[in-house]
């Protein structure tokens, strides 16, 4: 899906909207959080990080620059309800793989918010 990401900026900043709209349907039809991912992605990107999907439910992954996966971002829209048990286990997957991992949370205006997630153990 990364092509297909790099294939929509593409067009985007060619201008060709109608083409771009057609794709990003294209897009939402096999994965509902596509747009939001897209959004992420985007922001991520210019802000220089070099970004790739996972295979991690709806995340994407931050590259150093050797290509090693330094970084998950869990994209949820602000609508989705959030599943406690999944984001538990993908922190504890980053603690294990030695990843940071943050949650971008997309409005309804495309607005992102992110936040860092990480394990903390309560002790008496």
């Amino acid at each position: 899906m990364s092509n297909a990401f790099e294939e929509l900026m593409d067009f985007l900043s060619k201008g060709d909207i109608e083409e771009a709209i057609t794709r990003a349907r294209l897009l939402e039809k096999n994965d509902k959080s596509a747009w939001n991912k897209f959004v992420v992605y985007l922001d991520l990107r210019t802000k220089g990080k070099k970004v790739s999907i996972s295979n991690i439910g709806p995340s994407l992954g931050i590259l150093d620059r050797n290509n090693k996966l330094v970084a998950l971002v869990l994209v949820i829209s602000e609508n989705e309800s959030i599943d406690m048990e999944k984001i538990i286990d993908l922190v504890k997957f980053a603690k294990s793989m030695r990843m940071e991992i943050f949650m971008a949370l997309v409005d309804k205006y495309g607005d992102i918010t992110y936040y860092t997630l990480e394990e903390i153990n309560l002790t008496k």
